[in-house]
């Protein structure tokens, strides 16, 4: 075994166990020899670091060894939040906690979360990324608190950026060729209530005939039906969408042909109240949407096959380029501020500009003086 690297009086040591394959952080406290051992010696300075932290601050030396993912699940269970997110972090820290799962949670340091968070980002997106750092970062702080932990090994990693992904979208030609295709179909009114309202498809979902108010041209986002639940909206998500013609007019159709469905169902229909179900009821699925309806049109409308959430997005850019303040664009899409809708849409705004520009060029055109 290698001689311990002093530290300084009180301060502590750390070294090498050959016999182990360890390194191990030492600290006295009381008279009490402390150990925690590691793999690397940058591990073993984070754990020393932590226990003189704990000796200084007067907190009792962690001793427990349980492990990471029974503390995390111990933590969702006393610290509930609404039913979608709860059930959202349980499938974070299930799936993909395994590389820290068990490992004590007096032991983990911020290497072991920033290799988690990279092995993640290789088959994750980067808003799931985000997201298990969020809950990690949560649930380590409330330790912290706690007292279980001196430091939150999280302070130390750097959240992961949210990847920027251009989306695919209708240009205006193409977003009239598929309205027209849409005429007639069984889900015409969902097809053209998402192109001109920019709602989200959570939101679609989770809309009822009661949030409508075809008399007075509006509906009400009040809904989200996402992973199975249907979750109340809040803040800006919450708002009032007025209604094209051309909606209204398909919307009524559509709910005749519903009246005709529940009738045609009998018992077998489950009536939500929804606005857009399946035939016998329920919310409906966009995998079979997209399957049986969405990209047949997009096709006959020949139109680049977008997924179903490119409606909002192109709800969003067709305004821009109608000249719709970006305001009244962010108000109707539900974002928190205008600054991140034009962040979102910089593109569109910025081919606004330049169009605008050469739109006065005839201004300075050099003319012709004649005698």
């Amino acid at each position: 075994m290698s001689k311990p690297r002093l530290r300084g009086n009180g301060q502590g040591s750390i070294f090498f166990r050959e016999q182990t394959n360890r390194w191990v952080a030492q600290i006295w406290v009381d008279g009490k020899k402390v150990q925690r051992t590691a793999r690397t010696s940058a591990e073993a300075d984070y754990l020393l670091t932590t226990l003189k932290a704990e000796a200084y601050k007067g907190l009792p030396i962690v001793t427990s060894a349980e492990p990471t993912l029974a503390y995390l699940r111990s933590f969702l269970e006393t610290h509930p939040v609404d039913a979608y997110t709860t059930k959202r972090y349980r499938s974070l820290i299930e799936l993909h906690t395994g590389s820290i799962a068990k490992i004590q949670l007096k032991k983990l340091t911020p290497q072991h979360i920033r290799l988690l968070e990279h092995r993640a980002a290789a088959t994750l997106s980067s808003t799931t990324v985000l997201q298990l750092h969020w809950v990690l970062n949560a649930a380590l702080e409330q330790a912290v608190a706690d007292r279980l932990l001196a430091f939150n090994p999280c302070d130390s990693v750097k959240a992961p950026k949210k990847a920027h992904h251009e989306h695919t979208v209708l240009s205006p030609d193409e977003a009239t060729r598929f309205v027209t295709a849409c005429r007639g179909s069984r889900r015409e009114a969902l097809f053209l209530t998402a192109l001109t309202t920019g709602m989200r498809a959570g939101e679609l979902r989770g809309l009822r005939w009661r949030n409508v108010d075809l008399e007075n041209r509006f509906l009400s986002v009040n809904s989200n039906f996402v992973d199975g639940i249907f979750k109340d909206t809040k803040g800006h998500g919450r708002r009032r969408l007025d209604l094209s013609p051309p909606a209204i007019q398909s919307l009524r159709r559509h709910r005749t042909i519903q009246a005709e469905e529940k009738l045609k169902a009998g018992s077998r229909y489950l009536d939500d109240d929804l606005v857009f179900a399946n035939n016998v009821g329920p919310v409906f699925n966009p995998p079979n949407i997209k399957r049986d309806h969405f990209t047949r049109l997009l096709v006959e409308a020949e139109c680049p096959l977008i997924e179903f959430k490119e409606l909002r997005h192109s709800y969003a850019t067709l305004s821009l380029l109608r000249r719709v303040d970006i305001y009244t664009v962010s108000r109707r899409l539900g974002h928190a501020s205008a600054d991140f809708t034009l962040r979102t849409y910089i593109h569109l705004v910025q081919a606004g500009q330049e169009a605008a520009a050469v739109a006065l060029d005839y201004l300075f055109e050099p003319t012709t003086l004649t005698a």
